[in-house]
């Protein structure tokens, strides 16, 4: 059980699973900001500020190019946090409209990265890696992954343990992960 003997029935299913990260929508890696929509003035504004956004960390701390070097020498250390048919954020007359269209269109579509691993799915991404992932399966659409159903389950997947697990009804979210270049 997850919060001590008393059952808790939640809105999704906790799997572990790898996945070809070309299916996940990265929304909380660098190309996160700037303006909504697919027209093509706004994915060229969120390319600019991904591209400046980069440059300032790397500049400040060399993070995405040390993270890119650790991940391509030693793998993946943790995985992210992934949600299959759900995501919370900007929504417009019933449709979230960061998403691409076709998730917009169809829930069961959806898949995000949006709060833990934007930017190792960011270097998954650009080197067609595959990314372990702890998915939140609101729609049951990795029932061959198994169930994570106690916190031990959960720790067993990372090398870096997070200090602080969050599991609620309607949401999954981990705290403190350690930082390691």
């Amino acid at each position: 059980m997850l919060h001590g003997e008393k059952k808790m029935d939640k809105l999704y299913t906790l799997r572990y699973g790898v996945l070809d990260s070309s299916i996940i929508f990265n929304e909380c890696g660098p190309y996160s900001g700037g303006p909504v929509g697919w027209d093509e003035e706004a994915v060229k504004k969120r390319e600019e500020v991904a591209l400046r956004h980069i440059k300032s960390q790397n500049d400040a701390r060399g993070f995405f190019t040390n993270l890119e070097k650790s991940i391509l020498k030693e793998g993946f250390r943790n995985p992210i946090l992934v949600n299959a048919g759900w995501c919370p954020v900007i929504r417009d007359r019933g449709k979230n409209l960061r998403l691409p269209l076709e998730m917009q269109d169809d829930h069961t579509k959806i898949l995000t990265c949006n709060i833990n691993g934007g930017s190792r799915l960011w270097v998954a991404q650009n080197h067609n890696l595959e990314i372990p992932c702890i998915i939140s399966d609101y729609v049951d659409r990795f029932p061959e992954f198994p169930i994570l159903e106690t916190k031990e389950d959960i720790l067993s997947y990372y090398t870096d343990k997070p200090q602080k697990i969050m599991i609620r009804k309607d949401h999954f979210r981990i705290r403190l992960l350690p930082q390691v270049s």
